[in-house]
């Protein structure tokens, strides 16, 4: 799994990109209520540098917001720290502004008629915005502060009766969304920490049903897997395969005479050796069962995987593997089988006589390759062409 700051990275990505695409709706809403409160009060006429330049400001501090949900999941990736604090930019300077309009409001004579919808305006903002943006911990705190805390302060700075009324009210208002919000911040950290768990869970239980443990190379049900789906590729192409079947020499000697310990560590320099022979996307390498392995090549034919099980060998020849119990030197036998598939031959065939071939090598002194070649039908076995590779 991913180390804890690794997972901790990945969440503050995936918590900043959520933040801007909850706070996408609020973008221009406080503009909008700003202008239908002001057109339907007539303020256009009585004072329009009031109307248009707080709806400017509004807008400005929206279009940010906006443009933050526009940028790409990646850049916002990259990027999660710097966009995180542009959007808390954006959404607490609405929210401070919207505050401080509706103190300003309250107390103008000229702007009575505004007082009830903003402030009815300011509370439902305040409200719905924390809930909404509540999964960051600064903005779910700060934001209704500075929605309701200008009204609070002018209120205490002119006390009376019904203010100080007001001033509690908006002290309690405070505290009940911070106790309110603090449940959806929880929730939210604690479901996508589990999500990201599971996830990484079933990555893992993945791997490991098709991987072999022994050799971290992939198993034969994701070669199997592997092959179907690189068949039909090469059926669509028409471009030729080829399988090679690769058996450790003498194996059951190796664990008789130094122990199953020192053949594992066989085993897994064997693997490592063969890791770089699979390198293309289309190829895949697996340990196919004891001490059998097998390597998939797409696009390739016969005389190029000829070359690839020379240098295997000679690479074998010259591996000295160093055990608790001794130094044990390695060979192995190869069975090759290429094919151009049609509607004739199915990827059984290729292993198959991948296999024969590789039987073919074992009888015939091991420590060397042969190979099955394939046309458009199967061949008779008695068509295998030998190779020897030279010492």
């Amino acid at each position: 799994m991913n180390n804890s700051a690794t997972l901790l990275r990945d969440l503050k990505q995936q918590s900043v990109a959520d933040l801007i695409k909850r706070g996408r709706s609020g973008s221009f809403v406080y503009a909008i209520l700003w202008a239908v409160i002001c057109f339907f009060n007539g303020i256009q006429y009585s004072h329009p540098e009031m109307l248009y330049g707080n709806l400017a400001l509004l807008i400005l501090s929206g279009s940010g917001r906006l443009a933050l949900d526009s940028l790409t999941p990646e850049f916002v990736g990259r990027h999660h720290k710097i966009c995180g604090r542009l959007f808390g930019v954006c959404a607490l300077s609405q929210a401070l502004h919207l505050g401080v309009l509706a103190s300003y409001i309250y107390y103008q004579p000229e702007f009575q008629s505004l007082v009830f919808p903003i402030l009815l305006v300011a509370a439902g903002a305040a409200g719905a915005g924390a809930a909404s943006l509540a999964i960051d911990k600064l903005v779910r705190l700060l934001f209704p502060i500075l929605m309701v805390g200008p009204f609070f302060i002018s209120l205490t700075f002119h006390p009376s009766g019904p203010n100080f009324i007001l001033a509690c009210v908006c002290i309690i208002f405070i505290f009940y969304i911070d106790a309110a919000t603090k449940n959806i911040y929880t929730d939210y950290w604690a479901a996508i920490l589990n999500s990201a768990l599971l996830s990484e869970q079933a990555i893992e239980l993945k791997h490991l049903s098709t991987t072999d443990p022994l050799t971290q190379l992939h198993n034969r049900l994701h070669f199997n897997n592997h092959l179907d789906k690189e068949w039909q590729r090469a059926y669509r192409n028409q471009e030729p395969v080829t399988a090679m079947f690769i058996d450790l020499d003498f194996f059951k000697l190796i664990n008789d005479k130094f122990g199953h310990d020192a053949g594992d560590i066989c085993l897994q320099q064997s693997a490592a050796l063969l890791k770089k022979y699979a390198q293309r996307a289309g190829d895949a390498l697996a340990r196919y069962g004891g001490e059998e392995f097998v390597v998939f090549f797409s696009d390739t034919q016969a005389g190029d995987g000829e070359k690839i099980a020379e240098k295997i060998i000679n690479e074998f020849r010259s591996l000295k593997v160093q055990t608790p119990h001794g130094e044990i030197e390695l060979r192995c036998s190869i069975g090759i089988c290429s094919y151009v598939p049609n509607g004739s031959t199915k990827q059984t065939d290729l292993l198959i006589h991948a296999d024969k071939a590789l039987y073919e090598a074992k009888r015939n002194g091991r420590d060397c390759y042969r190979v099955f070649e394939s046309g458009a039908k199967p061949l008779h076995p008695f068509q295998i062409v030998t190779n020897q590779v030279q010492n």
